[in-house]
C-alpha cells in the first residue's frame, strides 16, 4: 500500500480502492483505510496541496459515510478548505467538497427535523396526556366541590333539624313545668276544698242539731201548752 503510493501510482487512488474493498468486514478494514489516509498527510514527503486536499476529503467522506465521528470528519474538510484557499485552479475539489459540506449538511439537517419531529410528537402526547390529567384533576375538583356543597346542605339540615328539636324539647320543657305548676295548684285547691267542705259538713251538722233541739223545744212547749188546755 505505501509503495504504491509512493512510486506513484497515487495516494487518492489508493484511498479510493480501499472504500468498496471494505464492504465484506467493513469496522477493521475502515480503520486501517483511515490510519493509511491520515499517514499521507502525516508523511514527510512533499506532496502537492492537491494530493492532501483530496486525501482530507476522502477521510472526511469515510467518517460520514462509515462512522459517527463528526468531529474528525469536520476537522479534515475545515484542513481541506484552508488547503483550497491556497489552490485557486482546483475549482472542482471546491465545488466537491463544498458538495460534501452541504450533503451532510443537508443529512444533519434531516436528522434534526427527524429529531424535531419526534420531539414535537413526544410533545404532543405529552400535552394529550397532560391534558387528560387536567381534565381527570378538573373532575375530581367539581366532584370534590360537590361533595362539600352536598355535606355543607346536610350539615345545615341537620343544624337546622337540632334547633327545631331544641325549640320543641324547650317548649315541652316549658309545658311541663307548667302542667307540674298547675297540678300543684289544683292538689293545694282540691285540699282547700276538701277542708272547706269538711268544715260546712261540720257546720251542716251543728245546724242540723241546733235545729233538731229547736223543734223539740217547740214541740214540747207545743205540747204542754196542749196539756194545760185540757185541765
Amino acid at each position: 500500500m505505501y509503495i504504491n503510493i509512493l512510486v506513484g501510482k497515487g495516494p487518492y487512488q489508493v484511498a479510493s480502492n480501499i472504500g468498496p474493498k471494505s464492504e465484506q468486514n467493513k469496522t477493521p478494514l475502515i480503520g486501517k483505510a483511515v490510519k493509511c489516509l491520515e499517514a499521507i498527510c502525516q508523511s514527510q514527503v512533499s506532496f502537492f496541496p492537491i494530493v492532501e486536499v483530496k486525501t482530507r476529503l476522502r477521510i472526511a467522506t469515510l467518517f460520514l459515510q462509515h462512522s459517527h465521528n463528526v468531529n474528525h470528519a469536520k476537522s479534515h474538510l475545515e484542513r481541506s478548505q484552508l488547503l483550497l484557499i491556497l489552490i485557486p485552479s482546483c475549482f472542482d475539489l471546491k465545488q466537491r467538497e463544498h458538495g460534501t459540506n452541504l450533503s451532510k449538511q443537508k443529512e444533519d439537517l434531516r436528522e434534526w427535523e427527524r429529531k424535531l419531529q419526534e420531539g414535537e410528537e413526544r410533545l404532543a402526547k405529552g400535552q394529550s396526556i397532560l391534558n387528560q390529567r387536567e381534565e381527570r384533576a378538573n373532575e375530581n375538583d367539581k366532584m370534590f366541590k360537590q361533595n362539600q356543597k352536598d355535606f355543607e346542605d346536610a350539615q345545615k339540615k341537620i343544624d337546622e333539624t337540632n334547633m327545631s328539636l331544641k325549640r320543641k324539647e324547650d317548649d315541652i320543657s316549658i309545658r311541663l313545668a307548667n302542667l307540674t305548676s298547675k297540678e300543684k295548684e289544683y292538689d293545694a285547691l282540691r285540699l282547700n276544698l276538701e277542708m272547706k267542705e269538711k268544715e260546712l259538713l261540720e257546720l251542716e251538722e251543728k245546724l242540723n242539731a241546733r235545729e233538731r233541739d229547736v223543734i223539740q223545744r217547740l214541740t214540747d212547749e207545743h205540747n204542754s201548752i196542749l196539756e194545760a188546755k185540757k185541765h
